[in-house]
């Protein structure tokens, strides 16, 4: 009767174990899944910052003027517009035509 009662005393605290140990093991899961996501949360409230601070610099008049001039030959009344060939551009230009033809060739015979 002793042996019988010490065996089912030991099941029962071998159940009980294995349970806490499962319950301890998901919360170890759930810290770890908590943490991650902080650690996205801070990457990208970094990520807006930097966004918003792009934005605001992008949104500064003096930016828009510098794009417009640059990019699209915008000029103040007055201005004469001068138009300049890039030799380096240019220069690329012809590299990747001859890239692009021999990729083709290649593409095509071998």
């Amino acid at each position: 009767m002793k042996v019988a009662a010490r065996s089912l005393i030991i099941f029962i605290l071998v159940m009980v174990a294995l349970a806490i140990s499962k319950n301890v093991y998901n919360q170890i899961l759930k810290f770890k899944d908590i943490q991650q996501t902080e650690n996205k949360v801070q990457e990208l409230a970094e990520k807006n910052t930097n966004l918003k601070a792009q934005k605001e610099e992008k949104n500064n008049p003096f930016f828009l003027e510098k794009e417009a001039r640059d990019n699209l030959g915008y000029q103040k009344p007055g201005e004469t517009l001068y138009v300049t060939k890039n030799v380096e551009e240019e220069q690329q230009r012809k590299k990747n035509k001859q890239e692009n033809w021999r990729e083709w060739l290649n593409l095509l015979f071998y």
